[in-house]
């Protein structure tokens, strides 16, 4: 049978193809509903024999694969929901997992209400994967640029909220401005898109967000947000915003990572080597990462306890002794099942990390939050005192999750948190410039 035919098969009745166009027939919607009645299972899933589902393979790595962005661990949760099954492995095929026309439906329809944005049904046949469903969002928002995601009600300061999601299209940002309750408007601000020929600095980066922001917004008061490299860029566009006379009322930074005094230097020794030898842009973050993961694999096993260093020295030991080919001591076997970046996706991923290395934040006169995981402050224990000298008044808040789980699995307390924090500002707001407060909604 034709692949045409194929596809055209798995579309549900009541689809029907226009030029970038979706359809949706009442009754196919309500066919829905009846089956989900007489077949009673998880919220938006059918019922279903698990017996009957191919068995996931782990061993050749091709498949039930890991999530590496949070666009990932978004897509893992509305198929678990629309299958009834356990969170799946971004490569693992939709129907293989039990989909079919009818779920399928209902997944897409999902997957444009936590996203915001609408993937063809061709484009997702191509590869009925979570990965590749995920690569059709990023490419769709890929021209976005600051964009409101939630409306709000009018007088409330927004929140502009710089995702740092570097390949994932920051799709998670609309999560978290839904647990930031209706009243408050959100816009969404995307990394840059960085070239190969420069790697500007976080201050030239800021510097063109004021000017996107104040298109939107053009007098304060300002509230700022960010994730990772986007809380870098949160607090200096605060900062230059106020060194231009507007009020910037609160900054709330998730995980804002700074370099330490090791990862610094090796910095600046990879820039004179590379001046030294002429080197262009990609070849000089090329050997600054190669050198930033040994640092890292070295700081993993001084931090570890004293039976797992024994073991790392056991281990790398032998390899010496044996002569066995290996180009990192890491003392792990090789993980298959690891998903490879393309060429693209690792090198901006490098670009970032080093922009964020190279950064050092200057003294700003007001307040800022910081909002932490565990697993960030045991690798860099020195992050909220460096945040201390630079800001004049730093408080520090805990989160659940590591880097990736707080801003997805654990959206929904890191969006408390934020609420609160807000709901508190509003309040003053409302008093020193008439702002409705938050206890009308």
């Amino acid at each position: 049978m034709p692949v045409a035919e194929i596809r055209s098969s798995l579309i549900p009745e009541g689809f029907t193809r226009r030029e970038g166009q979706r359809v949706v027939v009442a009754a196919h919607l309500s066919n829905i509903g009846i089956a989900q009645r007489e077949n009673p299972g998880p919220p938006f899933a059918f019922w279903r024999d698990e017996s009957k589902i191919p068995a996931r393979r782990d061993e050749m790595g091709t498949r039930n694969q890991q999530p590496t962005v949070p666009t990932h661990f978004q897509l893992m949760e509305v198929w678990t929901q629309v299958l009834g099954c356990k969170p799946p492995g971004i490569d693992e095929s939709f129907f293989d997992l039990g989909g079919h026309s009818l779920l399928l439906a209902n997944m897409m329809e999902e997957v444009e209400r936590v996203t915001g944005k609408y993937i063809s049904l061709a484009c997702f046949l191509e590869k009925p994967t979570i990965r590749h469903l995920a690569d059709c969002l990023v490419k769709e928002a890929s021209q976005d640029d600051v964009m409101l995601i939630q409306k709000g009600k009018e007088g409330i300061p927004p929140l502009f909220y710089f995702h740092g999601d570097v390949l994932g299209g920051g799709f998670y940002a609309r999560a978290l401005a839904r647990r930031l309750g209706a009243h408050q408007p959100v816009y969404s601000v995307p990394p840059i898109q960085l070239t190969e020929d420069e790697m500007p600095t976080v201050e030239a980066i800021a510097h063109e967000r004021v000017r996107a922001i104040r298109r939107h917004r053009a007098q304060g008061p300002y509230i700022l947000g960010g994730f990772c490299i986007g809380a870098l860029v949160a607090y200096e566009t605060a900062r230059q915003l106020t060194e231009r006379g507007e009020i910037v009322e609160d900054v709330l930074l998730v995980n804002p990572q700074l370099a330490g005094k090791v990862l610094r230097s090796h910095l600046r020794i990879v820039q004179k080597l590379a001046r030294r030898q002429g080197k262009d842009a990609r070849a000089t973050v090329a050997d600054f990462m190669r050198g930033h993961r040994k640092l890292e694999q070295m700081r993993a096993v001084w931090n570890a306890p004293l039976r797992d260093k024994a073991e790392f020295v056991l281990r790398n030991g032998r390899k010496i002794v044996n002569r066995k080919s290996s180009h990192v001591l890491d003392g792990e076997p090789a993980d298959t099942a690891s998903p490879i970046p393309s060429e693209r996706s690792e090198w901006l991923l490098s670009a970032f990390e080093w922009i964020a290395t190279a950064h050092v934040p200057k003294p700003y006169p007001r307040r800022v939050r910081l909002f932490l995981t565990e697993d960030q402050e045991r690798a860099t224990p020195f992050l909220v005192r460096k945040w201390r000298k630079a800001a004049k008044d730093v408080e520090v808040q805990h989160i659940p999750g590591d880097h990736l789980t707080c801003i997805t699995t654990f959206v929904d307390a890191l969006g408390r948190k934020f609420r609160l924090e807000l709901a508190k500002l509003n309040s003053g707001l409302s008093v020193l410039f008439g702002f409705p407060c938050l206890a009308e909604f």
